[in-house]
């Protein structure tokens, strides 16, 4: 599911909204430097932090134990 060899983890199949996609496999991809560009916030190790872990809580109050993975770009 998470592997990096995996030619559907990197395409798109349907936009859910800007910043937020679902790929092939059907697991949502989160594209942070956009989030943040559309809030108005400043790309920064700290507000990338910040966002990162409001996703997180996101999808785990919204779907218990579904993991959630971080990749700091799509080759990892």
């Amino acid at each position: 599911m998470n592997d990096p060899k995996d030619p559907n983890r990197n395409v798109v199949k349907k936009i859910i909204a800007p910043g937020i996609w679902e790929d092939m496999n059907g697991q949502l991809h989160f594209n942070v430097p956009e989030l943040l560009m559309l809030f108005g916030l400043e790309d920064t190790p700290e507000n990338h932090r910040i966002c990162i872990e409001n996703i997180k809580q996101v999808i785990e109050q919204l779907n218990p134990g579904i993991p959630v993975r971080y990749r700091k770009s799509p080759e990892e």
